[in-house]
């Protein structure tokens, strides 16, 4: 009969997204991710929550190209603001 470990060394290839070094079960170094599927918020829900936090973003521009000297720094957030703004205009 076969151990746990030989039946889950089997398996890991087929496992999307797994990773265990040296096939151990180092818990510092293997990780396993699963996918639940789709977030379930109604996409008039979804957006509108999208909508207040690309705001949120767009008000953070704002306050900081105010107060930057640097003018690298000011034309990120200009171009920023202005690429934001003009999704909001659609």
């Amino acid at each position: 009969m076969q151990s746990s470990e030989d039946t889950f060394a089997e398996l890991e290839p087929s496992i999307p997204c797994n990773h265990m070094e040296n096939n151990d079960l180092d818990e510092e170094n293997s990780f396993l991710r699963i996918n639940f599927g789709l977030p379930t918020l109604r996409p008039v829900l979804l957006n509108s929550l999208m909508t207040q936090q690309l705001q949120k973003v767009l008000n953070l521009y704002k306050q900081r190209k105010a107060t930057t000297t640097d003018s690298k720094s000011y034309s990120y957030y200009d171009f920023q603001i202005m690429t934001i703004e003009k999704l909001f205009e659609k």
